[in-house]
């Protein structure tokens, strides 16, 4: 966040934009776009943020380097997100698997590669208990079927125990 809010260089699309709301529900794959538009090098740090104005209805995300401006204006979305603090189990989980995340992202990208568009991309996840491999199945749209197996880390008391 810039120190002062302010002292973002004046940019026509958000002088135009819809204002007036403090929350509002933006697409993640615009968020993605944003982001990625926002310049890496400049040579005044406040260059280095997404401004993001909220109207009723849509939103204008903005970033410049001074010389090319990039403005999206998505439509929010309807709704809203759900309580979090209503919805995240408070008990203790039934069971728990710690990964190694880049191995596992690498997996679910293969499985992602993989599994059938007309469903959207599903795997399923299929565990057993926390210190046993992990399956991941899907399937393509010509009906062949992929398996992967994910091992959990075993965390560090338990395989000094096992010692």
């Amino acid at each position: 966040m810039p120190a002062d809010p302010q002292d973002y260089p004046e940019v026509p699309a958000l002088t135009s934009a819809p204002t007036g709301e403090t929350q509002g529900t933006i697409p993640a794959e615009v968020w993605s776009k944003a982001f990625k538009s926002i310049p890496r090098r400049t040579a005044r740090p406040i260059l280095g943020n997404l401004v993001a104005v909220l109207g009723k209805d849509q939103a204008t995300l903005v970033s410049t380097d001074l010389e090319n401006v990039n403005v999206l204006t998505p439509r929010l979305v309807e709704g809203r997100f759900p309580d979090t603090d209503k919805i995240v189990p408070k008990d203790k989980p039934r069971l728990t698997v710690n990964v190694d995340a880049k191995l596992l992202i690498e997996l679910l990208q293969v499985a992602s590669a993989f599994s059938s568009e007309d469903h959207n991309h599903k795997v399923t996840l299929e565990f057993y208990d926390p210190v046993r491999p992990f399956m991941v199945r899907t399937r393509s749209d010509e009906g062949q079927e992929f398996t992967g197996m994910a091992v959990p880390l075993v965390p560090e008391q338990a395989s000094q125990k096992a010692a």
